[in-house]
């Protein structure tokens, strides 16, 4: 690439841009030679001369790229939904992305498919393809066009969307905590530290526990709690790189509060707003998370607070497109984080409300406004409704099995019911391999932190399951285990050391595995409500 060719030379990558030969546009041979394909099935090469001419195209929506943990079908989801709200408008569309797992990636979804490297260097060069009057869409993808807006824009690039300092703003930890302590809007007290020797002489003036967050990071990338000194040295020598360059910030971590997160789309005006709660502590990241829609156990002050905090920041940062902005609720409403791109949520919401997220940021996009006349529109389902991560780790061979602030799951499931317990039940079933317990149950956890909760579940079931703990069971859990004579696993806590051999066996012979004591809890009297007649209803929605 330009870059590697301008380290090479020790000159500027501009130069070698305007020395090099540009690529050409060939259509994908989808016919393998034997007729001669028309198809809109694009890549750039320098093997040629002549572009295959195409119509150029009105707008150019960035995918997600490779899927990977933290980046999946929710991504190709905006991408393709966006990319068809467009071309509803009358607009030809194009999508640039290289995973042909996606629908993104079928050349029948839109008007031009540019089946290439998502990277600055070639966005210009298709840019320069198909002329100055086309826009770029960023933020349809994910994490991963969050990190060439600045480029872009200095390069001339027109963007779709919010300008590129509002989501440096939004990325830098640092900055993000300067704009809401400007704006008066509380957040976890914090630091920045540019060393292992700053953060954790100022960690010990926070207090403990403490959670580190790293810049520009996706799917919970190098974060963790800390729950003492040596942790923090101890994490931030092995996974995360400090410096004056990449800074970390240090939060303080507040265990007992309740995570929730708003979905918006905002015109830097007026803003349509969802809010949605986490079965799950704090500490577990939202892609692991179970959430219900509408918020169950927060108060209503609380919902209207998170809703005034996001419009106020998408007005501060003159949002024009998808944000989510990240809560926590204890005392008061706290901001953890926002990002001004499509969330892993947002087909969940754009389901449950029956209103299209992309169709809003297609308003926006096209018209520059939503189509509402309030300044600010909350959202919310008529019917409960659920979403379950769907783990894979029978698949993931000798890992151990647990939740924390770096996301593990690999998809995610939803369903609605009349009732919540309806909704957790059917969503929680949906993923495999989970079932309901008919017989018996292997409640425990080893981290007093989860003790009381856990010891609930126990009881709750009792009353029609019977309960072992691995004290219990003593040698013969192995067996039971493996010949699949235990129901279900329910436990809390990250503690290898003590039940690896438990977890890891109840992954591999696809015994259900509850890892959060909070959840469990729910599961369990949802469990109840089942056995006591409780129906599992289907309807269309």
């Amino acid at each position: 690439g330009d870059r590697q060719i301008a380290e090479a030379l020790g000159g500027g990558e501009e130069e070698v841009r305007r020395m090099r030969r540009r690529p050409v546009v060939k259509k994908i041979d989808t016919l393998a030679g034997e007729w001669p394909a028309e198809t809109n099935y694009l890549y750039l090469t320098y093997g040629g001369v002549y572009d295959d001419g195409t119509a150029p195209a009105d707008f150019l929506v960035v995918g997600a790229g490779v899927f990977r943990i933290g980046v999946s079908v929710e991504f190709d989801w905006s991408t393709v939904n966006l990319a068809q709200e467009l071309r509803n408008r009358g607009f030809r569309v194009a999508i640039l992305n290289y995973n042909p797992e996606t629908v993104s990636t079928d050349w029948d979804v839109v008007d031009k498919l540019y089946f290439d490297e998502i990277s600055k260097e070639r966005i210009l060069d298709i840019v320069e393809k198909e002329g100055g009057a086309l826009t770029v869409v960023l933020y349809a993808g994910g994490q991963l066009g969050q990190r060439l807006y600045k480029e872009l824009e200095a390069a001339g690039v027109r963007l779709g969307g919010t300008r590129a300092s509002s989501i440096d703003v939004a990325e830098d930890r640092s900055k993000f905590s300067a704009l809401l302590e400007r704006l008066g809007i509380k957040q976890p007290p914090w630091f920045v530290a540019r060393s292992v020797e700053e953060a954790v002489k100022l960690a010990e003036g926070l207090g403990y526990p403490v959670l580190v967050r790293p810049s520009y990071v996706l799917g919970g990338t190098y974060m963790a709690v800390a729950y003492s000194g040596e942790e923090l040295a101890r994490f931030l020598t092995k996974a995360a790189k400090v410096s004056g360059e990449y800074p970390v910030v240090v939060s303080k971590f507040m265990p007992r509060g309740i995570e929730a997160e708003v979905d918006a789309v905002s015109d830097g005006v007026r803003l349509v707003a969802t809010p949605i709660e986490h079965v799950e502590p704090p500490g577990v990241h939202s892609g692991d998370s179970t959430m219900v829609l509408p918020p169950r156990r927060l108060e209503e002050w609380a919902v209207k607070k998170m809703v005034d905090a996001t419009y106020r920041i998408a007005s501060e940062l003159e949002v024009k497109g998808p944000l989510n902005v990240q809560f926590i609720v204890q005392d008061d409403v706290y901001v953890i984080e926002a990002n001004l791109r499509v969330s892993r949520s947002m087909p969940l919401v754009s389901k449950a409300t029956g209103v299209n997220y992309m169709s809003l940021t297609a308003d926006v996009l096209v018209d520059g406004r939503l189509a509402i006349d309030e300044e600010v529109v909350t959202l919310r389902p008529s019917r409960w409704w659920v979403k379950s991560p769907q783990f894979s780790w029978a698949r993931l061979r000798g890992a151990y099995p647990r939740l924390g602030p770096v996301m593990y799951s690999t998809g995610e499931v939803a369903s609605n019911g009349a009732v919540f317990e309806e909704a957790l039940l059917k969503s929680w079933l949906s993923a495999t391999p989970n079932r309901i317990p008919t017989r018996n149950a292997l409640v425990y956890t080893y981290d007093r932190r989860h003790l009381e909760l856990i010891s609930q579940v126990a009881s709750l079931l009792s009353t029609r399951l019977e309960i072992y703990s691995p004290e219990d069971l003593g040698e013969r859990v192995v067996d039971m285990l493996r010949w699949r004579k235990i129901d279900i696993v329910i436990t809390g806590g990250d503690t290898p050391d003590a039940d690896f051999h438990i977890r890891r066996l109840a992954a591999d012979t696809n015994t259900p595995l509850v890892l959060d004591s909070t959840l469990a809890l729910e599961l369990a009297k949802a469990f109840l409500w089942y056995y006591n007649n409780g129906r599992l209803g289907a309807s269309p929605w």
